[in-house]
């Protein structure tokens, strides 16, 4: 496939973006960390009661532990999210 370059079908190097479509995907990434983070902590809470909770303490803690890590990782993405639509509006 080739591409001519004429006056006919001019070449579209940096289109504008649309008012707003930043901040709408921004609040889209922080909504999806957000039900993200839930879903992981429901799953966990309910896998822990059922598996670990039996086993004693130190497990259902480690694994409260871990949930906790892998529940601000989801919430920090759409942090890192807004920070970047943030960096780009100023820059």
């Amino acid at each position: 496939m080739t591409h001519h370059s004429d006056s006919s079908h001019p070449l579209l190097l940096d289109a504008p973006e649309r008012p707003g479509r930043l901040e709408a995907d921004t609040a889209a990434a922080i909504g999806a960390s957000i039900v993200g983070a839930l879903c992981v902590v429901v799953c966990a809470v309910g896998l822990i009661r059922v598996y670990l909770g039996p086993l004693g303490a130190v497990p259902v803690v480690l694994a409260g532990v871990a949930t906790a890590i892998v529940a601000c990782a989801l919430l920090a993405g759409g942090v890192w999210a807004w920070v970047q639509d943030r960096a780009r509006r100023s820059g």
